[in-house]
């Protein structure tokens, strides 16, 4: 085991090691995005932002997109031993974060902002579940937010979606596209 945590070829990917067997059954792009050595990927995408102060602040704090409507939209995935460093860019705007897993959840770190989701596999796709959120060290409750984050397969092309509004305040961002792996 040692010895295969030190080949590159051989480290199984954070959704990939969370999702087990039920892998197999997901979409061939989304496998592909998910097992393939690091590269990137290249797209389109529709980036929504709410309005008000506390939306405004809190998209500033995790360093999420600024709206744009088709977008172009590039993904490069790093590994970085077991974990992946994702560095999504929107157009010029540059957002990166750290995926782990951990306690059979998915980790990302967002600049301050750290979220644990349960990933749910089905023939469509996947379903990233929130199970908890902080900021600086801080627990956030999860009630004060809504949230829809998928991926799924189309006509070949890996498709994402992400969408999470604040309780009382609207939408936070709603970030959308597809994704075709270069070359």
């Amino acid at each position: 085991m040692t010895a295969a945590c030190h080949d590159p070829s051989s480290v199984v990917r954070p959704c990939q090691r969370l999702l087990a067997s039920s892998f197999d059954s997901l979409p061939p792009a989304i496998q592909a995005f998910h097992q393939s050595d690091d590269g990137t990927m290249r797209g389109i995408a529709t980036v929504e932002r709410g309005g008000g102060r506390l939306c405004a602040a809190m998209a500033r704090l995790a360093g999420l997109p600024p709206s744009g409507q088709d977008m172009p939209v590039t993904v490069t995935v790093q590994r970085q031993g077991n974990a992946e460093r994702w560095i999504r860019c929107f157009g010029a705007h540059r957002m990166a974060s750290v995926l782990t897993d951990a306690d059979g959840l998915l980790q990302e770190a967002l600049g301050p902002v750290r979220f644990a989701f349960r990933l749910i596999p089905s023939e469509q796709g996947i379903r990233w579940l929130p199970v908890r959120l902080t900021a600086f060290g801080m627990p956030i409750p999860l009630r004060w937010f809504r949230f829809d984050v998928h991926e799924s397969a189309l006509e070949d092309r890996y498709r994402f979606n992400v969408r999470v509004a604040i309780v009382g305040a609207g939408l936070l961002v709603h970030y959308r596209g597809w994704l075709e792996r270069d070359g």
